[in-house]
């Protein structure tokens, strides 16, 4: 499936976790950073914790 970190197109397999997303992404980037210590946040703002479910063309966006 298809989602989006910080505005960056990703696939990944379906039944991934936000953090498995932020992983890719970050690895991608070859950004070092603690997970953990990120604020995650979707389309509209809100909180989501890393163990969070996402689906097809889901958007977060971290800080």
């Amino acid at each position: 499936m298809n989602i989006y970190v910080n505005e960056k197109k990703i696939s990944i397999f379906h039944g991934a976790t936000v953090k498995s997303a932020l992983m890719k992404y970050y690895r991608a980037t070859g950004e070092k950073v603690n997970l953990d210590s990120l604020d995650v946040r979707d389309a509209y703002g809100n909180s989501i914790a890393l163990d969070g479910s996402l689906s097809e063309s889901s958007r977060i966006f971290t800080k």
